[in-house]
């Protein structure tokens, strides 16, 4: 079982980089919450971290998908959310940038960051 708790709306399950609900909504924006989830998938390990840590805010923006989701809603907008932790991919962080894949997060050590060279196989 994953370290973490996700959001009801951010995981649909599978291998999905993001999730994009109500992708044919009529309104003019698209909203975004890359931080939307607290799971650390199981080949990862939990990342070196306890649950307890991995469900703070180290892990995900609390409640944030919840905010998400009612704006899209009143704008008849696309939500698109990311299915993991911040602390496996930083996605509003260029893919070539050091902070991608954080070695820390909220001023706190994360025990094992992986690098692209370092990721496990899925």
């Amino acid at each position: 079982m994953p370290v973490g708790s996700e959001p009801k709306d951010a995981e649909r399950g599978g291998d999905e980089a993001i999730i994009v609900r109500d992708a044919g909504a009529r309104g003019s924006y698209v909203i975004v919450c890359e931080h939307a989830s607290s799971v650390i998938p199981p080949e990862y390990d939990g990342l070196g971290l306890d649950a307890e840590t991995a469900l703070g805010h180290i892990g995900w923006d609390i409640n944030a998908v919840d905010v998400a989701s009612r704006v899209a809603r009143a704008l008849d907008a696309p939500l698109v959310t990311a299915p993991v932790s911040r602390l496996v991919i930083h996605l509003n962080r260029p893919g070539a940038s050091r902070e991608c894949i954080p070695a820390r997060s909220e001023g706190l050590p994360v025990p094992v960051c992986y690098t692209p060279l370092t990721l496990p196989t899925v």
